[in-house]
């Protein structure tokens, strides 16, 4: 199961299709992406390296949020966990999702709460096994300025 959507792709093709009958243009069907490279190995996937939000960061609009990471080597992996937990025990959030495919950003498929700290970090994996988690990093929502003071 992926959770989340996928806004932008990584060596990437995006491509979608539009009926046309005469003058009239019909809906254009959802769009579909294909990645171009070669896959990486089970045994050399490494480390992501996270670029966005950047640590500590605070963030007025979540609908806008988009976690953006990038991947050190021109191969591809299957795709990428994502762990995104209200504190620093990932395991049972029901945030964590994944890209299902190489695409290197994500946005979370359920509303941040307002006035939270999250924690984030990528993994990158083949269909057989999964490599280091990245670092972790935190934002916190604020759509506001009426958030109160967080201990840290």
């Amino acid at each position: 199961m992926v959770a989340g959507r996928t806004p932008s792709t990584r060596q990437g093709i995006c491509w979608a299709v539009q009926a046309i009958v005469g003058p009239t243009f019909g809906p254009i069907a959802g769009p579909r992406y294909f990645f171009t490279g070669p896959p990486c190995a089970p045994g050399s996937l490494q480390t992501p390296s996270l670029l966005q939000p950047v640590d500590d960061a605070i963030i007025s609009d979540p609908d806008a949020l988009v976690l953006i990471w990038i991947y050190p080597d021109p191969c591809l992996p299957g795709g990428y966990g994502v762990r995104l937990s209200t504190s620093t025990d990932f395991e049972h959030s029901p945030l964590n999702g994944g890209t299902g495919n190489p695409s290197t950003s994500w946005v979370p498929g359920t509303q941040l709460a307002d006035c939270t700290r999250y924690y984030w970090q990528i993994v990158a994996c083949t269909e057989t096994q999964c490599g280091a988690y990245s670092e972790v990093r935190t934002f916190r929502v604020m759509r506001s300025a009426d958030c109160p003071g967080e201990a840290r």
